[in-house]
């Protein structure tokens, strides 16, 4: 690790984002978001190690955050580190892996639901109009 201190190398990595990859500013936000908690973990300049980078994912998950949540900062700071190692600040990328996730599946509607939501009569203009606009928006879908 150069002589830099992480925080100002995450600085560099923010304006090269910004200016060089032209990365939105929500990105921008996501990227400092991430090494915030990850200072709330180790301190103003957190030590660049797998070790350091597993004992942060550790204590989000003592602290309750969801594998979800874990991985948006795990890719964030994922990205942090391969700049790290493509500029030569790092001899070895670091990468964590991130959280398997169980895929959820959205509930759809029985054919019974759908009989009952059609066989629905409309009795005031609002109800009308809705009606109307289900339909129209159903028949222009591809």
């Amino acid at each position: 690790m150069d002589l830099l201190s992480t925080s100002a190398l995450f600085q560099d990595f923010l304006a090269q984002r910004r200016y060089l990859r032209n990365v939105t500013p929500a990105n921008i936000e996501w990227y400092e978001t991430a090494f915030k908690a990850l200072q709330r973990t180790h301190g103003a300049n957190p030590p660049l190690t797998r070790s350091a980078l597993q004992a942060f994912v550790m204590d989000l998950r003592q602290r309750g955050v969801k594998p979800i949540s874990c991985n948006t900062y795990i890719k964030a700071l994922n990205a942090f580190c391969k700049w790290l190692q493509e500029e030569g600040h790092l001899g070895a990328r670091l990468e964590l892996q991130t959280f398997k996730l169980e895929k959820r599946i959205l509930q759809t509607l029985t054919d019974d639901h759908i009989q009952t939501l059609l066989s629905v009569k409309p009795k005031t203009f609002d109800q009308w109009r809705l009606r109307c606009s289900t339909r129209v928006s159903a028949l222009t879908k591809p």
